[in-house]
């Protein structure tokens, strides 16, 4: 009788682990929020290490692909990082960023409140629509503002007004590239959620084995 209840707990603890293996949660990040709340500060900081190191990484790896295409630079079996201007790229990546981030918040705000009938009327259709929106909008201006960071990687700094200003002759085809791109990956999120809620399902409830 004492058997049945550890069974359906352990059970019970399986499906949650392979829900967070499919969702992609760090198990080991996991256990130890769970387990030791006193290390969640620590985490956090390992969290906080890890996104800076993946952003001087991404940095240098532009640099060194900006670098390749405009000035035929061949890296060797790693891109140079001294005399590269990786923590300018950075900086000038996160400027735009920050930027991008004042523009987009009360767009949001707008769009929440313009859209929201249409949200809790349809849901699915309210929510493709406002990601549509949000998402042209995002990239459009990202498009616009970022071509300062080409010029950084390579030794001519630019400033954001000025990539803006440079860009304003193929704003038109940018805006309608940025339709497009948006589209695909919109397209591309649900088919993906989609499969993920249908492999829930099919391990959750049906007691599918995972592939």
């Amino acid at each position: 009788m004492t058997d049945a209840p550890a069974s359906a707990t352990k059970a019970e603890t399986g499906k949650r682990d392979s829900m967070l293996q499919i969702l992609g949660l760090p198990m080991n990040f996991y256990v130890v929020l769970e387990s030791r709340p006193e290390m969640a500060g620590a985490a956090l900081l390992a969290v906080l290490v890890m996104v800076v190191a993946y952003l001087v990484v991404f940095s240098w790896v532009a640099v060194a692909w900006h670098r390749f295409v405009l000035l035929e630079e061949y890296p060797g079996a790693l891109p140079a990082f001294g005399g590269r201007p990786v923590l300018p790229y950075l900086g000038k990546t996160l400027l735009v960023a920050l930027i991008l981030m004042l523009i987009m918040i009360p767009l949001f705000m707008l769009v929440g409140l313009a859209l929201g009938p249409m949200m809790a009327a349809s849901p699915l259709i309210g929510g493709l629509l406002v990601g549509l929106m949000l998402g042209v909008v995002f990239s459009f201006f990202w498009l616009r503002f970022a071509v300062c960071l080409p010029a950084t990687a390579v030794g001519k700094p630019m400033k954001i007004g000025e990539s803006w200003a440079t860009t304003a002759p193929l704003s038109g085809i940018i805006f309608g590239v940025t339709v497009i791109i948006t589209a695909l990956n919109l397209v591309a999120s649900v088919m993906v959620g989609v499969s993920i809620l249908t492999t829930l399902y099919g391990h959750l409830v049906e007691g599918r084995e995972l592939a």
